[in-house]
Parts: structure tokens; C-alpha cells; sequence
């Protein structure tokens, strides 16, 4: 059984470092393909102490297997986005060490303990890139604990004072508990696989959904984004705000100062509207220097309030653009639905309306459009000093 341990273990090492190769950004599948090879070879090492009564080539195996339970941990450290702590990831294999005067039975029991910390440890970093996996997905994380546990189980079992090194391991049940976790090591390789793939989608589908130059959504993401979100305002009768946004004088701008400066320009104005309009703002570039915005569950005091204050700080930040002066300012228009049926194309529609209104009155403000009735609506226009002035009117958009 230990020897079929063995060549499976290396077998399945070399597949997932393998594919790790011939595959982008796989750099989780091939260090967990590199450490279950050195599985392989601490397994085979135990072996061999057993054959040769060899407490070195025990001390060898051990340090091998923890070495390797180490490795897993960095890197679903590293997967997740973490710094690796250097002397974590020594401290297991140093202590495993120092109990060489205590025993063969201690050190094979330290090294079940070592191994399950790291084993746990790793379970903790891989639960935050666990969320949103389907109910029948293999979770990293849950075999990561029964492995744990299997490694413990050997302390149940050991002898602690053996006759030989091959007695350590005399019990009758370590046959089922290597088989148990040759098994396990199968399937976790098979979840830390399924675990990449689906990231490597993710971030394949956000690079398709986000605008290059800006990092905010582009104009397929933010229907995508916006439509989820309205979906779900409407499910619980909220009221949904639309803002239009669209930088005044941009060809001026790129025409007297250059494509870089106006690159800037976009890039300075997505990231203050980012910020300032939060992370649950679904935010976009619309096209060109437009940008659109959906705000759920809002109202038009708050819409007003988060495109006025977009306004104030992209109307201050001209100076940090580029040495020379650039004047940057937005004209806004808002649509804000009745809570009651929402449409994002009639949202736009409304926003862009008013947006030509805002550009009509001087540019550098912010306008709102009233409901969409025939009976008459309020607006609200806020002037390029910031000052609120109301009109009634009647309209019918």
C-alpha cells in the first residue's frame, strides 16, 4: 500500500505541475503539483526507513512531508492575494528539528501536528476565494480539514516506543489511513485545480467587462452590472437613480493638449467618481468621455448630493493632470424611477435629456429630470457655483 502511495502521489504531482506549465497564471496548480511531488518523495523515504531502521531517513521523510504541507500554505497565501511570512513558513520544518533528541514516536507525533496547523492554515486563506462556488463544487477548504484530521488520527495509533522505526507505523489500521488519504490527496489536487479554473474565469470575465483605459466598467459591463442591480432594487420596490455624466470641452482638451493629457483627464475622472460614488455604485464608461451611473435604493436629495459633490471634485482637480493648466469640468444629468417600474433604457433615456440640459445651461452643473408623467414634474438644477435653484414646469419626458 505505501508503495502505491508513493507512485500515485508523484504521478499526480507531475500531472499538476505539468498542466501548471501549459497553462497562464496557474501558479497555485504548480506549486501544490511541486509540494504533493515532495509528498512522493518524504512517503518514500519513510518507506525506505522502515526497510533500513533508519532514524536519518525517517527524520528525512518527516521533514520532507512538512517541507511540502508548508509550500500548500504559501501558496494559498500567495493565491489569495497575501504576504507569505517567511518564518511561518520555516517555523514547521525548524521545530520538526529540534525534537530529534526526544524519540521517534514524538517527532513522527510533532510531525502530524505541524502538518495539520499548516493544513488548517491553508483552509483559512482558500475560504475567502471560496465564496459564490456552487453548492456542488469541491471546497479547497473542507478536504483541507478532513486532511487534517487524518493526520491526526495518527496520533491515536503510533506506537510511541518502538522496537524498530518500522514499528512505529505496526498498527493495522494504517493501511485504511493511507488509502484514506491517498484518496483525499486525489480529490483536493482535482478542487485546487477547479479552485483556479474558476478564478482564471473570473478574471478572464471582468477583463472582458472592464474599460482598459479606466479601470471602470465599459459599456457592455455596466448594462450587465446596472440591469443586475436594478433587477434586484425592483424586487423590493426601491427607487433606482441614473446619472449621466460627460466631461465638458473634452475635444478641446485633447486637441490643445494631446491624447496623453486627455488620457489622463478620463483616467483622474473615473477614479474620483469611483471613490466618491462607492462600491456599490455600478459605474461605467458609456462611450468616449461619457459615463454612466446607477444608484440603487437612493433618492433624488442623495442622487443630487453624490453628482454634485462628483462635480466639486473633478471641477478642483484640473491642476493635477499635467503641469500645464487644464480646466476639467462634468455636466450631470439625473433620472430617478417611481419605485414602482424601472427600465434602464428609459432611465438613460431621461439622464440623457438631462444632461443636454445641464450642457445647454453653461455646462459644469447638474440637472435632474422629473417623473416621466404628463401631469407636470419638478427639476432641480444646480448651478456651477453649487447654488440650488428650482422651476416648475410641465413636461411630458
Amino acid at each position: 500500500m505505501a508503495a502505491v502511495s508513493v507512485v500515485i502521489t508523484f504521478v499526480l504531482g507531475v500531472l499538476m505541475v505539468g498542466a501548471a506549465l501549459h497553462q497562464k497564471n496557474a501558479e497555485l496548480v504548480g506549486e501544490w503539483g511541486g509540494a504533493i511531488a515532495l509528498d512522493s518523495a518524504g512517503i518514500l523515504a519513510i518507506v525506505l526507513a522502515c526497510e533500513f531502521n533508519s532514524s536519518t531517513i525517517l527524520l528525512v521523510g518527516l521533514e520532507l512531508l512538512v517541507v511540502s504541507d508548508s509550500i500548500k500554505w504559501a501558496a494559498s497565501r500567495r493565491f489569495c492575494g497575501r504576504r507569505v511570512s517567511i518564518l511561518y513558513a520555516l517555523i514547521g520544518p525548524i521545530g520538526l528539528l529540534l525534537t530529534v533528541p526526544l524519540g521517534l514516536g514524538l517527532q513522527v507525533a510533532l510531525a502530524c501536528i505541524i502538518r495539520a496547523t499548516y493544513a488548517v492554515a491553508a483552509a483559512g486563506e482558500l475560504r475567502h476565494v471560496e465564496e459564490g462556488r456552487k453548492p456542488y463544487q469541491l471546497r479547497p477548504t473542507t478536504l483541507l480539514l478532513f486532511a487534517a484530521g487524518i493526520g491526526l488520527s495518527w496520533l491515536l495509533i503510533l506506537d510511541y516506543q518502538p522496537y524498530a522505526v518500522s514499528g512505529l507505523f505496526g498498527s493495522p489500521f494504517f493501511p485504511m489511513i493511507i488509502l484514506a488519504t491517498v484518496l483525499l490527496r486525489v480529490v483536493l489536487a482535482l478542487a485546487i485545480i477547479g479552485l483556479e479554473t474558476d478564478r482564471d474565469k473570473s478574471v478572464s470575465r471582468l477583463a472582458a467587462l472592464t474599460d482598459p483605459l479606466t479601470g471602470a466598467l465599459n459599456r457592455r459591463g455596466f448594462f450587465e452590472e446596472a440591469q443586475r442591480a436594478i433587477d434586484s432594487a425592483e424586487c423590493g420596490g426601491a427607487p433606482v437613480a441614473v446619472m449621466m455624466l460627460d466631461l465638458d470641452n473634452f475635444k478641446q482638451i485633447n486637441d490643445r493638449h494631446g491624447h496623453l493629457v486627455g488620457d489622463r483627464v478620463l483616467v483622474l475622472f473615473a477614479s474620483l467618481a469611483g471613490k466618491l460614488l462607492g462600491p456599490d455604485v455600478q459605474f461605467g464608461r458609456y462611450g468616449g468621455e461619457e459615463f454612466a451611473a446607477v444608484l440603487t435604493n437612493t433618492n433624488v436629495a442623495s442622487a443630487l448630493d453624490a453628482a454634485e459633490a462628483v462635480r466639486r471634485a473633478f471641477c478642483d482637480a484640473d491642476a493635477v493632470v499635467t503641469d500645464r493648466p487644464v480646466k476639467t469640468t462634468v455636466s450631470i444629468g439625473i433620472a430617478i424611477s417611481d419605485g414602482e417600474t424601472t427600465c434602464l433604457d428609459a432611465l438613460l433615456r431621461r439622464a440623457d435629456k438631462a444632461l443636454y440640459r445641464a450642457k445647454q445651461s453653461g455646462r459644469n452643473c447638474v440637472e435632474f429630470a422629473g417623473d416621466c408623467t404628463t401631469t407636470g414634474g419638478g427639476e432641480q438644477t444646480i448651478a456651477p457655483a453649487g447654488r440650488i435653484r428650482s422651476q416648475s414646469r410641465f413636461s411630458a419626458a
